[in-house]
């Protein structure tokens, strides 16, 4: 092993023991944004074939990705780094289902779970909004459908032909005092067309978060029917395994010694790691069948994802 490394990835697991003893710490810990919790929330939100395996999954992928390509090419560091905050994320929320298998989270009795609201800080900005409705109408055309789609369409046809009006008559206003108040005025109005933007994404996540928990619900299944006190060394050894990943990609970015050999070796890790996930749900499975009304792994996984959407949004309220 190259040296200092055993050392890395010793040191950062004890940091990781001090850090997850609540969300709250974890949250510190990772150095986790308001924005960057909701995203994360939205992410398992829209997990709902296997839930929080799959968002986790999904995550975990790139990262080999992006290794495989260390084969036969340089990678930038910033690539590396960026990829890197998608296993802190990973490592994020199996330390968090560690805390709802020792207890020290609990798990929600029959609550409503449906939001009203997203908080303002928690809504990205436009170009990631426009991006992600085009992407959206792209994959799925009925999706302009939406009366919040509607109306961010209708809102970027406003913003273009003001912006189109700006530019036309900005080069025949030359006296300072009339330029300053038109340009006050245009941006008063791209202001407001923002707002009106980011508002009517609000009301789209709120949807789509809620027709998730709905079908989430139908199953009355809850995380409280099971022993989750049995996975706690599963969650253990799954946690350990990625903060050693993550571990070794941070010694690699921080050194930038010997780098080729290090994300080698991890690369050949990847059907390790993931068969994890195989595991995870091979472990919902069989619990699933122990119950009087059997529960699919996917609807455990599901549950987890949910709990766990609760418990960010909570961390948002507490954070505005």
């Amino acid at each position: 092993m190259v040296e200092g490394l055993s050392k890395k990835i010793t040191g950062d697991w004890v940091d990781i023991g001090q850090a997850g003893l609540n969300i709250t710490s974890l949250v510190d810990y990772f150095s986790l944004t308001t924005h960057s919790v909701a995203t994360i929330a939205d992410g398992l939100s829209s997990s709902t074939d296997q839930g929080i395996v799959e968002y986790k999954e999904h995550l975990t992928r790139p990262i080999f990705s992006l290794l495989d390509d260390v084969k036969f090419k340089s990678i930038s560091f910033d690539a590396l780094n960026a990829e890197k905050s998608s296993i802190d994320c990973v490592l994020f929320l199996t330390l968090i289902q560690r805390l709802f298998a020792t207890k020290k989270v609990a798990v929600s009795q029959g609550e409503d779970g449906r939001i009203s609201e997203i908080p303002r800080e928690s809504i990205p900005d436009i170009k990631f909004i426009l991006a992600d409705v085009m992407a959206r109408v792209k994959e799925n055309p009925e999706y302009k459908q939406k009366t919040a789609v509607k109306m961010i369409l209708t809102q970027l046809v406003i913003y273009q032909k003001e912006r189109d009006t700006m530019e036309k008559l900005a080069p025949n206003i030359t006296e300072p005092q009339k330029k300053a108040a038109f340009r006050e005025n245009f941006q008063k109005t791209f202001r407001k067309i923002t707002d009106s933007i980011q508002k009517y994404y609000g009301e789209l996540l709120i949807e789509q978060q809620n027709e998730t928990r709905d079908k989430r619900e139908e199953s009355k299944f809850s995380l409280s029917q099971l022993e989750l006190k049995t996975l706690v060394p599963f969650f253990t050894r799954q946690s350990k395994e990625i903060a050693r990943i993550r571990s070794i990609i941070s010694f690699a970015i921080e050194g930038r010694y010997k780098v080729r050999e290090i994300l080698v070796r991890v690369h050949g890790e990847e059907k390790s790691v993931l068969s994890l996930y195989e595991q995870e749900l091979s472990m919902y499975r069989k619990m699933g069948n122990t119950l009087a009304v059997p529960a699919t792994a996917e609807t455990i996984s599901n549950s987890f994802a949910l709990e766990i959407v609760r418990r960010l949004h909570s961390v948002i309220d507490s954070s505005v």
